[in-house]
């Protein structure tokens, strides 16, 4: 089961679909080069922010969001 935190309730996990497991695996892959900018966009209540948030507590180096 993949699971992230809810931001409306972070005691709350929330099931990822598999859009937005995709999103955060080509976040770490993006991450692991050394491309400058990386763009991630969808429809409001898609789960951007949740994706975002996902991936940051997955990541394992330092990274920068802007």
């Amino acid at each position: 089961m993949d699971l992230a935190t809810s931001q409306a309730n972070p005691h709350r996990p929330v099931r990822l679909n598999k859009d937005q497991r995709n999103a955060i695996d080509t976040m770490h892959e993006f991450a692991a080069n050394d491309e400058p900018f990386f763009l991630l966009e969808g429809y409001a209540g898609t789960g951007k922010s949740t994706c975002v948030m996902t991936f940051v507590k997955e990541y394992q180096g330092s990274i920068t969001l802007t």
